[in-house]
């Protein structure tokens, strides 16, 4: 599933006018409409859940999204300031950082009365503690594929984020990155 989205980025980006090969989701988030459909699609498949976060990383999804942030920081660096960019463009960057985020950020698991959880506290302390070694393997993909140098870049860039909501979403996401994790401080 998480490869089809990125083969839909990818082709997405392809047809906007990306000249650097079929290969390349460098560009991902010029793509439209159909490419934040995608990232939240992945969003909601690896919220909250071990298994999925596990089968993005094991697929090189964390790579994928690295790229798509290198892209951001390519552009970025360039003459081209954020606040120019188009709404779709800004609205996929976001999208990418959430899943940046929900890969690395705080585990929470629903409180409800009703919630399946909310019985069953051995069961919730298991899918806790899956969570959260989960997240620090994440953590280290995230870093062994280039993620928190793309996140200082785009997060604190020498001031050529004129996004204010990018650059927030960034500072999150590498904040979750770091948190706890001493190879990632």
């Amino acid at each position: 599933m998480f490869e089809v989205a990125f083969d839909i980025i990818r082709d997405e980006s392809s047809s906007s006018g990306d000249d650097a090969g079929s290969e390349s989701i460098s560009n991902g988030l010029d793509g439209g409409i159909v490419v934040q459909d995608c990232l939240e699609l992945c969003n909601n498949l690896i919220r909250g859940n071990a298994l999925a976060q596990s089968l993005f990383r094991e697929n090189g999804c964390v790579g994928k999204l690295v790229q798509l942030l290198k892209g951001l920081e390519r552009q970025i660096g360039s003459d081209v300031g954020a606040a120019s960019y188009p709404a779709q463009k800004a609205a996929n960057a976001l999208c990418a950082l959430e899943s940046v985020s929900l890969l690395v950020g705080a585990v929470n698991l629903p409180e409800e009365e009703d919630s399946e959880f909310s019985q069953d506290v051995e069961a919730r302390e298991m899918i806790l503690s899956n969570l959260e070694d989960n997240r620090d393997t994440n953590r280290g993909e995230l870093a062994a594929r280039g993620g928190i140098e793309a996140l200082c870049t785009c997060a604190l860039g020498n001031g050529k984020v004129e996004s204010v909501a990018i650059r927030v979403a960034a500072l999150r996401a590498l904040r979750d990155a770091g948190v706890f994790h001493n190879a990632n401080q």
